[in-house]
């Protein structure tokens, strides 16, 4: 198979995809990556084909998300900016596509779509929260109670407010490609009357999976464990070897590649509130400037990239932005979490661990530079034994495989294409 994969977003949006391109390389087929040129080297590190789309990460992430308000109209406008502001998108999408045998696209990669629906490729949709009608979870714009049919319904809304930021562009290209116009009413779950298989790269322990979906719709488990993403950070460091053995109690800090105007202070605030609990902590390099004279830095080891796989058995706690990464690689080694949403999927990652009883409940990052607020979730995280309890008591059942199952499902979906031939 040549397949292309459409991730537009941070990097724990290409991460996933860099080991799903790693293992479907290692069975034999073509994987492109398309994606903004700040992933190009990485990419091409990982030994995958890049395709560049015009943009950049920190721009989406900021338009959308870190600084936004958050609200349905910033969305939609972020999203209308963003495809108006780079003219070349039609042809980027384009010369990603052609000659493809299977495309597979998380939310932001949508539009790739029209040119699919064109060529006569299939297609696969992929996401790390929920994106299909269910009445177990609220949707990302809306905060209802579960096991609600508002939730359901509220699925759609999603869909509406997708179509109204990008209508105009679709139907520009839908009109240079000569298909028929897209209407706001319209939506990405199906093609020429047929369901789009998705597969959610989350696993059900975590969020179980609605029992009314149907086989088009699979739950992998997460992609990040089989193929090191990050593996050319894959290495030794004595140092933080040393300053994880010689401390009890060791915290992980870190919210990814978010970008918020209070940032600073809110690192400031969770390394002040977990040294009052005589927590050591591990944290981005990039923080360290923030902190001055008061902080000892003794308590804090700062590092340009953990792998994960190689250190978190040594980590006690996690304060996180709620990455589905993150999220799921804290509870395979059991650590317990809090996090510190900024917006999105996140607010769903941090629900879904303070119901499942392995974390507090999760902060709003525009709340989170009250020091009191912090002081308290981080005491409750400490001392709340039974966030650990539960964490080593689902983190027995988690998928370690979810690439395979990823894989697996791309394989067979290609053979029966060509079966039916």
């Amino acid at each position: 198979m040549n397949i292309l994969a459409i991730s537009l977003g941070s990097y724990g949006d290409i991460s996933p995809f860099i080991s799903l391109g790693k293992e479907l390389q290692k069975r034999g087929h073509k994987f492109t990556i398309g994606t903004f040129t700040d992933f190009k080297e990485l990419i091409i590190d990982n030994n995958l084909n890049f395709q560049e789309i015009s943009g950049n990460s920190d721009e989406l992430v900021s338009l959308l998300l870190s600084n936004s308000d958050n609200s349905r109209q910033s969305g939609i406008n972020g999203i209308e900016f963003l495809l108006n502001k780079y003219p070349d998108l039609f042809n980027d999408f384009y010369s990603a596509c052609i000659n493809k045998d299977i495309i597979i696209y998380n939310q932001f990669g949508a539009l790739a779509y029209h040119f699919a629906e064109k060529l006569n490729i299939p297609v696969f949709r992929s996401f790390v929260f929920p994106f299909d009608p269910t009445k177990q979870y609220s949707s990302l714009i809306t905060t209802n109670k579960r096991d609600s049919i508002i939730n359901y319904f509220s699925y759609y809304l999603c869909y509406y407010f997708f179509n109204k930021a990008s209508l105009n562009i679709a139907n520009i290209w839908r009109k240079k490609l000569g298909l028929s116009s897209w209407n706001i009413f319209k939506n990405y779950r199906k093609m020429n009357g047929k369901k789009i298989p998705t597969l959610y790269q989350y696993d059900n322990i975590l969020a179980s999976r609605d029992k009314n979906w149907d086989d088009s719709i699979t739950l992998t488990g997460n992609w990040t464990d089989e193929n090191k993403a990050e593996s050319r950070f894959n290495y030794i460091n004595k140092d933080l070897l040393y300053f994880l053995d010689s401390n009890d109690f060791i915290a992980y800090v870190g919210f990814g590649s978010m970008k918020y105007s209070s940032i600073n202070k809110i690192y400031l605030n969770v390394v002040k509130a977990l040294i009052k609990k005589d927590v050591k902590i591990i944290m981005p390099k990039n923080a360290k400037k923030i902190f001055d004279s008061t902080v000892n830095f003794k308590d804090i080891y700062f590092v340009d990239f953990i792998p994960f796989d190689l250190y978190f058995s040594k980590i006690s706690f996690a304060i996180h932005h709620g990455g589905c990464g993150t999220v799921h690689k804290c509870l395979k080694y059991s650590i317990p979490q809090l996090v510190l949403s900024f917006g999105a999927d996140q607010n769903f990652w941090g629900n879904q661990i303070y119901y499942l009883k392995i974390g507090p409940k999760p902060l709003d990052i525009k709340k989170s530079d009250s020091l009191n607020l912090i002081y308290s979730r981080v005491d409750e995280l400490i001392k709340n034994d039974m966030y650990r309890i539960n964490s080593v008591k689902y983190s027995k059942n988690i998928t370690n495989n979810g690439v395979s199952v990823a894989a697996d499902k791309l394989e067979e979906y290609f053979g029966g294409l060509n079966n039916n031939v």
